[in-house]
């Protein structure tokens, strides 16, 4: 009687337990020794952020103080350091950002509300389309903000440290802060609160608002002297007087 061998089905060589013509029978992408499914075949993403100055000749926004009107472009870079491919959404929060400005190019990302804060009332968080990165992949993402007209004079928060502290604090994988020109007179009554001594809040509140007073005064007059001094100069220089 004749005998015969049937050969075995050619297995999956990147995992064994299935046939070589299954459709799960896939490499990993950055590795082709590894099954696709392995957790180890994952993408691993590398997030990065920079900022320049476009009006202080597109210096490092870490290396200058920002003023009123400055313009200011983020870059925010992803690189996919993992073994497969995978979507990621660019989304950065600007909450501290648009404190003291307000973003003139979006870069085609879209700004909208923190889903996150039940309270959230302003559009604070500018994102992008998902966006499949390859192993080994880098994307890119920028936009650009302008600091306002006039730089809020608005207190730092009580229950928020961060809030209007004359910082602006932006992070995407690491943190970049910028100083903030704020007005002189909330950096005097700022000053002057922390030395007041520990009574009520009324009365810490009535005193710092005397301070203000006196010294949007003088700011007043010392603009108003200004412009006398002016007009004394060209009245003496018609000969009028």
């Amino acid at each position: 009687a004749k005998t015969f061998v049937i050969a075995a089905p050619a297995r999956c060589p990147v995992n064994p337990t299935l046939l070589k013509d299954d459709a799960r029978c896939q490499p990993c992408p950055g590795n082709n020794t590894l099954w696709l499914e392995d957790k180890t075949c994952a993408a691993k993403f590398v997030q990065t952020k920079s900022g320049h100055n476009l009006t202080q000749n597109s210096a490092e926004t870490t290396t200058v103080t920002a003023k009123a009107h400055d313009r200011i472009t983020y870059k925010l870079s992803v690189t996919n350091k993992g073994l497969n491919a995978e979507k990621f959404t660019f989304s950065d929060n600007l909450g501290d950002v648009l404190q003291y400005a307000t973003v003139v190019d979006a870069g085609g990302g879209t700004l909208a509300k923190d889903t996150n804060q039940s309270a959230s009332i302003d559009a604070t968080i500018l994102s992008w389309p998902a966006v499949e990165i390859k192993p080994g992949e880098s994307q890119e993402r920028q936009f650009t903000v302008q600091l306002k007209d006039q730089i809020p004079s608005m207190g730092t928060g009580t229950s928020n440290a961060t809030s209007y502290d004359c910082r602006i604090d932006n992070t995407f994988g690491n943190t970049l802060s910028t100083k903030v020109d704020c007005p002189a007179e909330k950096r005097v009554v700022e000053q002057v609160v922390t030395e007041l001594p520990h009574t009520g809040s009324s009365e810490n509140i009535i005193f710092a608002g005397i301070v203000l007073a006196v010294v949007v005064f003088f700011y007043a007059r010392s603009r108003q002297l200004s412009t006398e001094i002016r007009l004394v100069r060209r009245n003496f220089n018609a000969g009028t007087i």
